[in-house]
């Protein structure tokens, strides 16, 4: 988990939670760059039974 870019908790009333450091060492993305972030809008659409669409951008 050290190495790990971005982390998140998920549970049935948190929904997703971002971690921001495990053990004091700080994830190296930010939330919003992560796969997390992502995965945490699909859900939140998903709940609110609104329409995901995954927007890629392009650098």
């Amino acid at each position: 988990m050290r190495n790990a870019d971005s982390a998140f908790y998920c549970g049935t009333a948190a929904e997703i939670v971002v971690l921001e450091s495990l053990d004091n060492a700080v994830f190296k993305k930010d939330w919003e760059e992560s796969l997390g972030y992502i995965i945490q809008q699909a859900y939140q659409c998903k709940v609110q039974e609104k329409e995901f669409r995954l927007q890629q951008q392009i650098a």
